[in-house]
């Protein structure tokens, strides 16, 4: 496996690579990026981790010089010569790269040695990259990204990898019919495998103590990374009617962003008068993921409706669904197909702040339908398919077939 980023965490390759590993037909190596005073060598739970400097993920200056360089032509030199290398040490059979940046290098690899490769696109990455950046202000970086990272280039880029490729997997069925669309490819070299979770995931949900400020509140908890393309700030703006009908109401915003976005965040706070209601806490460790998820009244995924949000899916759907709390989404199409489908929670029209709050306040008014539905969302994971499990034999039946 190679990937553009570093690793812990990443869930979608954890659980891939941990699968494939507890099947006993493989053993999977893991080429990634490297942060400073990480090891260079390591082992994650069966799984070989081999990180390079290219240079270290947070030195972030000099990676994006680099990332700029490798734009321009799509291979990436350094990843190029550490797969070589690892090719002739041990000969692995099968190359599965993450995501659309290093298609190119590993497909050019994947040639040179004479093995098959994987694509698996987590994302629309073309799209993505409009709303990734739109809150930067930095005026160097916004050239960068305007130059080296821009829709036309990319969608350009996607075309020509995934019509080159025999193999690639997508994480939902709307990104499976817009590359088909999109680029004219056969539905049979598309395999999707989707963002599921483990059964388990809420087993050992720990226990947790609020802070004084949010006890007896009712919590609203958006759970995930914090960016343009979330909706955060509509579900910040909807706090100005939430908070008029429910005095009582806090909206919990756990995880991390950049300094612009939180910047946003916080203007939007702050002319709004809404610092005793909006709680933005940061990051959390993994394990405590689960209890906040938990000790909530309503999750939300307030995702804005875009050609980049509309062709992925957040793990966080499947994590929300299994922890039998009600749940807010977006209309964005997977949110809302899945929603819809079980009747498990609820839909706000997305970037649509009175929308968001008449349905936090509907919620609130009927918390025992609510939790009814969050019951369906609970059906539809434990006695249904939307599973890790269910959707780890696809994984390795897929693999199976190359």
């Amino acid at each position: 496996m190679v990937l553009d980023a570093s690793f812990p965490p990443d869930i979608r390759v954890e659980k891939e690579a941990i699968t494939l590993i507890n099947s006993n037909l493989y053993e999977v190596y893991l080429i990634c990026l490297r942060k400073k005073n990480e090891e260079v060598l390591s082992n994650y739970n069966g799984l070989n981790i081999i990180r390079i400097n290219s240079p270290a993920l947070d030195q972030k200056v000099k990676k994006g010089i680099l990332d700029a360089i490798f734009s321009i032509n799509n291979v990436h030199y350094i990843f190029y010569r550490q797969i070589l290398k690892l090719h002739q040490e041990i000969n692995f059979d099968i190359i599965h790269v993450h995501d659309l940046p290093l298609s190119k290098t590993v497909r050019k690899v994947a040639k040179k040695v004479n093995i098959p490769y994987i694509i698996d696109l987590h994302e629309n990455y073309a799209e993505a990259l409009k709303v990734w950046f739109k809150w930067r202000t930095n005026k160097i970086i916004r050239l960068k990204n305007m130059i080296f990272f821009n829709y036309r280039k990319w969608n350009k880029y996607e075309r020509n990898e995934t019509n080159k490729a025999k193999h690639i997997i997508a994480v939902v069925e709307e990104m499976k019919d817009r590359l088909v669309k999109k680029h004219g490819l056969k539905e049979k070299k598309i395999k999707v495998i989707s963002n599921t979770e483990h059964l388990d995931f809420h087993n050992d949900s720990k226990k947790i103590s609020l802070s004084p400020n949010l006890e007896n509140k009712f919590l609203i908890t958006y759970i995930g990374g914090i960016g343009p393309h979330r909706g955060i700030d509509t579900a910040v703006e909807a706090m100005v009617d939430i908070t008029a009908y429910i005095n009582n109401a806090v909206l919990l915003i756990i995880g991390g962003g950049s300094k612009e976005v939180l910047s946003k965040l916080n203007t939007i706070v702050s002319h709004n008068n809404l610092k005793k209601n909006v709680v933005i806490f940061g990051k959390v460790d993994k394990s405590l993921v689960s209890p906040y998820m938990k000790i909530s009244d309503i999750n939300i995924i307030p995702h804005l409706s875009n050609s980049h949000t509309n062709h992925t899916i957040p793990h966080k759907i499947f994590q929300i669904l299994l922890s039998k709390k009600p749940i807010l989404v977006s209309d964005s199409a997977p949110l809302k197909r899945i929603i819809s489908e079980y009747d498990a929670g609820f839909i706000h029209e997305a970037s649509n702040s009175k929308s968001f709050a008449n349905e936090v306040i509907h919620i609130y008014n009927d918390y025992e339908s609510a939790t009814k539905k969050a019951m369906n969302g609970f059906k539809a994971c434990n006695n249904g398919s939307l599973n890790w499990s269910s959707t780890a034999k696809e994984l390795l039946n897929f693999y199976s077939n190359i």
